[in-house]
C-alpha cells in the first residue's frame, strides 16, 4: 500500500543530499515525465503513480532548498 512521505520525513532525508544527490533527483524529475509522456491514457492509476513521484520529489528539492538558506 502506498504512504505518501510527510514533509518531516522528506526533510530527515534532505539533512543528508549532497550535490550529486540533488543532480540525480533533476535526473528522475526528467525521467518521470518522460515516463509519463509515453504512459497510455487509458492506465490512470500508473499516471497517478507518477505523478505522485513527481510531487515528492519536487517536495524533497524544496525541502533542500530550505536547509541551505540557513
Amino acid at each position: 500500500m502506498y504512504k505518501r512521505i510527510s514533509d518531516a520525513e522528506l526533510s530527515r532525508i534532505a539533512i543528508n543530499c549532497g550535490r550529486d544527490d540533488i543532480a540525480a533527483i533533476h535526473i528522475r524529475l526528467k525521467t518521470f515525465k518522460a515516463e509519463l509522456a509515453a504512459w497510455p491514457d487509458w492506465d490512470g492509476d500508473t499516471q497517478d503513480q507518477i505523478w505522485d513521484a513527481i510531487d515528492t520529489h519536487k517536495r524533497l528539492l524544496a525541502q533542500i532548498e530550505m536547509l541551505q538558506t540557513r
